[in-house]
């Protein structure tokens, strides 16, 4: 059997202008989970990570230190498959909506950014509401498209990593809840409620042949110092 870890990236720099780059938090992450791997005398022989910097950013101290088995220094691929799900574009559609159901959460909104717990909570209302399918697709992307994604690239993984390999997946809680779904046959809300609890930096572990795949562990962060869990 092989196995499949999925690592969601490092904390990201929310509330910047650039949210897509690990914050200092987030490479310190990063270089715990690569000491991690090693010491666990973890060798991957296949590492794939989504086309965000985040996630190219989480992978590089694993790779820096050689915990590959027969690939050299930056050699991962990117696969638009393990892609995060694109939140700026739902959020928008979403809230829309929810003014329009709603109109006192257009008052809410003047309180961003710098009130989180309000932002948080509609974002999540937001998600949740993407999720339950009411929303068409020529309105935007939908659940169901991009989960549909995310297991395509988890298939491909199967087939070509079969034959007691070890693979590494370096991505975001999207893609992470999106192969759980497909594996474990959620719906979608079960689905995206695991993406609000997948921590930053954290691990989850699937073991599969060609034909195959079945859950051993889920949002591991056990190798961190409390101070450095995070979830957003």
């Amino acid at each position: 059997m092989s196995r499949l870890y999925m690592v969601r990236h490092g904390q990201a720099s929310f509330g910047t202008p650039n949210y897509d780059r690990l914050s200092p938090t987030g490479q310190e992450q990063s270089k715990n989970l690569a000491r991690h791997l090693i010491d666990k005398q973890s060798k991957f022989h296949a590492v794939y990570t989504g086309n965000m910097l985040r996630h190219q950013q989480t992978a590089q101290p694993l790779v820096d230190e050689g915990g590959l088995e027969g690939l050299c220094p930056g050699d991962f691929v990117v696969n638009g498959a393990f892609d995060e799900y694109d939140a700026t574009t739902v959020w928008t559609i979403q809230i829309e909506e929810m003014i329009r159901e709603k109109p006192s959460i257009a008052q809410e909104l003047n309180r961003l950014p710098d009130d989180r717990e309000m932002f948080e909570r509609l974002f999540r209302q937001a998600m949740l509401r993407w999720v339950s399918g009411e929303q068409d697709e020529e309105k935007g992307p939908t659940w169901q498209a991009f989960s549909s994604r995310v297991a395509k690239g988890v298939k491909e993984v199967m087939e070509t990593h079969g034959d007691g390999e070890n693979v590494i997946v370096f991505s975001s809680a999207g893609p992470v809840s999106a192969a759980l779904q497909f594996v474990l046959d959620l719906d979608y809300t079960k689905a995206m409620e695991l993406a609000f609890a997948t921590l930053n930096a954290s691990v989850t572990v699937f073991e599969f042949n060609r034909n195959h795949i079945t859950l051993q562990g889920y949002n591991n962060v056990s190798y961190l110092d409390e101070s450095l869990i995070t979830d957003r």
